[in-house]
């Protein structure tokens, strides 16, 4: 949640900070935060589905699939840092000609800091226009229920298993006490429990480990020969191809999805490190001083960007390596404690003993904790939004209100029934995350280097004028034009694909109802 200071208490019921005017910028996130906020957003209530994958494809088939969806994400991620720093050239060329008539030349496309913030919105208002961003805010809120209604399936279902009690009661009784929590409590409250539930997630999945390892199923002897025989030779390739309803591409796509932290990720370290280089440069001189040193402050906040830029990119490979080797090792683990047979693999695993269900209890706690947690706080931000921008202000009462629905929703669609949960995730995985954080990107890097190279050359600016193309956003995706036009061709391969499987689906069934 964004929280903006100097908003003063009004007769709207709501607590404001009063009196404080933050004026500098935040510090530059280090690339241990980054890292971590890589791999809190990637491991979450999706890492539950991997095992009703993995059975059922073999391990072999499994891991191409999610190292060739993981490789997409990657790309997709350095797509939209490039994208980022091109909008601030835009933006930045954009001044520039404003101030012409008041005798700037076009010699002096020179940057400055950034102002705004960046978001996915913001790529695609700047790329595609404002109808485009507005489609943007809509798969974002689709996306966001899906993950919900999915989590809220999952939870009902193992809270149904292990209290013996209805599953409609388990999908409004466990998501109505974390809302309560989520809604009520302080956020520094919230993040602390975060935290320890991402902490219970990882404790889990390392016990789980250990346990397959000492518990005799992955042991001695021949049982372990033919277990490993099992993990390497069942393989069934199909399931990678859109051919049924049960494509595991798509649920890939959502569970490895990191694309919600680039934003944060790029604010933080590229534009963070701009308003440094700015304070420098402010309080290193004055006067005539200053005026002498304008190119040697456009040059070291230049350098800065495209440094930052870099960094950031190394921070999201190196953050994004840990959950595929963590899906790696699940899907592993699951193979070999799974036989393609079983209809639920989470509920199965929870059934066998202690060093295995009590692991596997604390991955699936932490994981749907840790997802509903970040939801909640997510939409009900953006409802808040929505209904005091409506309405003009907001009081109490409505932000309870738009609260409830956030909840209530997603609580409401979950007693749709368990059979609810891979298909969510496929259609997230499908079609809000392969377009906002796939094909946007991708897109956007395409047209704004078109556009921002036509401004340039309607202004005589050329490759050799040094000061002003180091001034704009380096390469971040490897192999130039050809990457991001794959990129976007496997964004819309996936939601034709999706879109042709599900429409196939309907005409059998229609054809079966007939």
């Amino acid at each position: 949640l964004d929280i903006h200071a100097n908003k003063d208490s009004g007769s709207d019921g709501i607590k404001r900070e009063q009196g404080t005017v933050i004026t500098s910028q935040p510090k530059q996130m280090k690339m241990r935060d980054a890292v971590s906020i890589i791999i809190g957003t990637s491991i979450g209530g999706g890492f539950l589905a991997l095992p009703s994958l993995t059975a059922p494809l073999g391990y072999i088939p499994a891991a191409l699939g999610l190292v060739a969806s993981w490789s997409f994400l990657l790309f997709s991620s350095f797509a939209f840092t490039e994208a980022a720093g091109l909008v601030a050239d835009a933006k930045q060329f954009e001044k520039t000609l404003s101030r012409e008539g008041d005798g700037v030349g076009v010699g002096d496309v020179t940057p400055t800091t950034n102002d705004g913030t960046t978001s996915v919105a913001t790529v695609m208002r700047y790329a595609f226009g404002k109808k485009c961003a507005l489609v943007g805010s809509c798969l974002f809120i689709s996306q966001l229920l899906a993950v919900m209604t999915a989590q809220v399936v999952k939870g009902a279902e193992l809270f149904s298993h292990c209290f013996k009690i209805p599953f409609i009661l388990g999908c409004f009784l466990p998501t109505s006490l974390v809302g309560l929590f989520t809604f009520k409590s302080q956020p520094e409250v919230v993040e602390r429990f975060n935290t320890v539930l991402t902490v219970m997630m990882i404790g889990g999945f390392a016990a789980l480990i250990l346990g397959t390892v000492t518990t005799g199923i992955a042991g001695k002897g021949a049982a372990s020969a033919a277990t490993a025989g099992a993990l390497f030779t069942r393989a069934d390739y199909s399931k990678l191809l859109p051919l049924d309803d049960a494509w595991a591409i798509p649920v890939f796509v959502n569970m490895l999805c990191f694309g919600h932290a680039m934003p944060l990720i790029v604010e933080r370290m590229v534009h963070g490190s701009e308003s440094a280089s700015a304070d420098t440069d402010a309080t290193s001189g004055n006067g005539d001083d200053n005026i002498d040193k304008e190119e040697t402050s456009a040059t070291r906040i230049a350098n800065a960007r495209a440094s930052s830029l870099l960094r950031a990119r190394t921070a999201t490979t190196v953050g994004a390596v840990i959950p595929i080797i963590l899906s790696l090792i699940w899907a592993a683990i699951s193979t070999t404690l799974v036989e393609p047979t079983i209809s639920n693999p989470v509920q199965y695993l929870l059934s066998m003993g202690p060093k295995i269900s009590i692991p596997v209890g604390l991955l699936a706690t932490g994981a749907i904790g840790t997802t509903l947690l970040g939801s909640f706080l997510a939409m009900g931000h953006f409802a808040e939004d929505i209904v005091c921008s409506k309405f003009g202000h907001c009081s109490l009462s409505w932000v309870n209100a738009a609260n409830l629905i956030t909840v209530a929703v997603p609580s409401i669609l979950a007693c749709l029934g368990p059979s609810l949960y891979l298909p969510l995730l496929a259609f997230s995985g499908a079609y809000p995350t392969a377009i906002l954080h796939g094909l946007s990107p991708a897109l956007a890097v395409l047209v704004l280097r078109r556009r921002i190279k036509k401004q340039l050359a309607e202004k005589g600016i050329t490759k050799k004028d040094k000061p002003v193309m180091e001034s704009m956003t380096p390469r971040i995706v490897p192999g130039g034009n050809s990457t991001v036009i794959i990129l976007a061709v496997l964004s819309i391969g996936l939601v034709a694909s999706s879109t042709c499987l599900a429409l196939s689906q309907m005409a059998r069934r229609f054809i079966a109802g007939v």
